[in-house]
């Protein structure tokens, strides 16, 4: 019933018992390979072949959005911690295979304490003798699928006494990208045998930045067959047994599911990969979320719970975003009837929370340690949701605000300065707990609110990103100079120092039009183009700034920054003197003589004392 029609370059030969062998020449193959196979089972089941994901026109999926949202990078994907796909960084790090071992060992242990109990897939008994059990760590598929998740975290976070004075995000990178090509090399080995553990590492690679979005989509349909050959199933509310079993296999489920609800909202697959589908609300609504069992500890049973409501919340939102995808959008009175219902909805769901997530109870100085970080979390999901369905009714074709899209935004921009508030209050009693792709999201919205030059609107936004970048600076990421967060934060500064930041953003603004994997619509906005961010040398009340230069203003060309200075003989380094016999800007540092902004930072030579300046290139030439 698999045909090769001569052309591939790939065969399949029938064995004893029912096995086969597959023989394939080349990746390309293996991708056609797959799309047949996954075109025979679909219509095996459905009567409906389903096109192979790699294969489907980028312009179709576009199309197929009702919605085309404003374009905040950090509501397309699905890596929580850092959404820009890792680049190939020019360095490598000498230490790495000596130091391979304890670093599996960190990352585990510091996933086991700090991750697990947001999403306790596996508990952490299970985790702890599983871990103890291996034999050879450095080969297991699990492993180095959570190392390569979780090692900026333990980094960054919870350095090894070797990184402990190292900050520097390039290493950082290629020591992420190192772990995660071992976790996809592991994990090509264990196609053959369906199992647990490959399920959960397949997912954990897709929450991380090492691998293209066109790799997460294959790596989701693998883990969807997979799942479907272990019998990972959720389970139904009408089904009254409790079996811990079966509740491990419903979280995997769960776990599966939200790699996949990203991956339709962000246009990344054209419909869900799951039974039932991650956009069936009718149906979801008939399973039974996350609960405790038998198997967890008491600690870790707040975070089921937290995990719990949290799903609960995504479908209400899911369901009101579906059905103001129905309305008309000059219909107003509609549309606000549905937005109320919308925060109605928000409001009953958190006065159903368990008592052990309410505020009142969670927050008392008696529970605080127990119940204290699992309610701050369910509470910046309330702002994130509330933001988002608020952002939907913002227009994305001009500055006129109708009174219902106001009303939006100041929901928007209040949810938002809550969330960084919340984000401020958990880091204060567990300092690793920065999650920035989640506070990202919230900044975006704030800055998104600066365009339409309201005077109440741009005021509220300013106050909620003074706190952002209050929060930002205190965040060890950017000690590390990780690019999206002093990326912000230098945004963020530009936007507070100018006197007309709507002028500086617009709808369409952010920080990845150079990353390839993500697909942007085309540009409504009437805002002007954003101007040249200058170094405010002539401000000398500018607050100090602890952001480093982005990746690309320390890899100059060498060309392009050659032809600027006076040339030398073979035997001479380069000198910083300007042809004309000038030297240009100035220098700004900050209290911690770390550069404000772009500056070039040649070899020193032995005959200019200014050599070993950093010198500042004025931008508007």
């Amino acid at each position: 019933m698999l045909q090769n029609n001569g052309q591939e370059h790939w065969s399949i030969e029938q064995l004893e018992n029912s096995n086969y062998r597959i023989h394939l020449h080349s990746i390309r193959d293996m991708d056609r390979l797959l799309h047949l196979l996954q075109r025979f089972s679909t219509s095996a089941t459905s009567n409906v072949p389903v096109p192979f994901p790699s294969l489907i026109n980028p312009d179709h999926q576009q199309q197929l959005s009702k919605w085309n949202p404003v374009r905040l990078p950090y509501i397309r994907y699905h890596s929580e911690l850092y959404p820009k796909t890792v680049y190939a960084p020019p360095v490598d790090w000498p230490p790495f295979h000596s130091l391979l071992p304890l670093l599996l060992d960190n990352c585990v242990h510091t996933f086991i304490t700090c991750m697990n109990h947001y999403f306790p897939v596996r508990p952490k008994n299970f985790l702890i003798a599983w871990y103890s059990s291996l034999a050879d760590p450095e080969t297991d598929p699990l492993v180095l699928s959570i190392a390569s998740f979780w090692v900026r975290h333990v980094f960054i976070h919870h350095p090894m006494p070797q990184v402990q004075h190292l900050y520097d995000h390039d290493v950082l990178d290629a020591v992420q990208l190192r772990l995660g090509r071992m976790a996809r090399q592991a994990i090509t080995d264990c196609f053959d045998e369906p199992h647990v553990h490959t399920v959960y590492a397949l997912c954990l690679c897709n929450g991380t930045t090492v691998i293209p979005t066109e790799q997460k989509v294959t790596n989701h349909m693998l883990a969807a067959r997979m799942a479907a050959a272990l019998d990972i199933r959720p389970i139904p509310q009408s089904e009254t047994a409790d079996d811990p079993e079966m509740e491990l296999k419903a979280r995997l489920w769960w776990y599966l599911f939200q790699i996949d609800h990203f991956l339709v909202e962000s246009n990344a697959i054209p419909h869900s990969m799951l039974q039932p589908a991650s956009d069936d609300s009718d149906e979801l609504t008939l399973l039974r979320r996350p609960t405790p069992c038998a198997f967890d500890n008491t600690d870790e049973i707040p975070g089921v719970h937290c995990w719990n409501n949290t799903l609960k919340l995504w479908l209400i939102r899911r369901r009101l975003s579906q059905q103001m995808d129905t309305i008309d959008p000059s219909d107003e009175p509609t549309l606000a009837s549905l937005y109320n219902h919308g925060l109605r909805s928000v409001d009953q769901w958190q006065r159903e929370l368990p008592n052990t997530l309410q505020q009142a109870t969670a927050l008392n100085t008696e529970h605080f340690a127990k119940f204290g970080e699992a309610c701050l979390t369910v509470s910046m999901e309330r702002c994130t949701n509330v933001g988002l369905l608020s952002l939907r009714l913002l227009p994305t074709d001009g500055r006129v605000l109708t009174g219902l899209q106001r009303r939006a935004l100041f929901n928007m921009i209040d949810s938002a300065t809550e969330l960084i508030t919340i984000r401020q209050s958990v880091m204060s009693s567990a300092h690793c707990q920065t999650w920035p792709g989640n506070s990202l999201r919230s900044i975006k919205m704030l800055m998104s609110c600066l365009y339409y030059g309201d005077p109440d609107i741009t005021g509220r936004s300013r106050i909620g990103l003074m706190r952002a970048a209050r929060m930002l600076r205190s965040m060890a990421e950017v000690r590390w100079k990780d690019p999206v967060c002093t990326q912000v934060l230098l945004k963020i500064e530009q936007l507070l120092a100018s006197e007309t930041p709507e002028t500086l953003v617009s709808l369409n603004d952010d920080d990845d039009s150079d990353d390839p994997d993500i697909s942007h619509p085309p540009s409504t906005s009437t805002a002007p183009p954003p101007s040249p961010f200058i170094p405010p040398a002539a401000f000398p009340c500018s607050p100090p700034s602890t952001v480093s230069p982005p990746p690309a203003a320390r890899h100059q060309p060498e060309s392009a920054a050659s032809s600027r200075f006076i040339p030398t003989n073979g035997h001479e380094k380069r000198s910083i003197k300007i042809a004309n016999n000038l030297y240009e800007g100035v220098v700004l540092l900050d209290r911690d003589m770390q550069p404000r902004a772009q500056f070039y930072n040649p070899n020193a030579s032995t005959d200019d004392c200014l050599d070993s300046m950093l010198l500042f290139e004025d931008g508007r030439h």
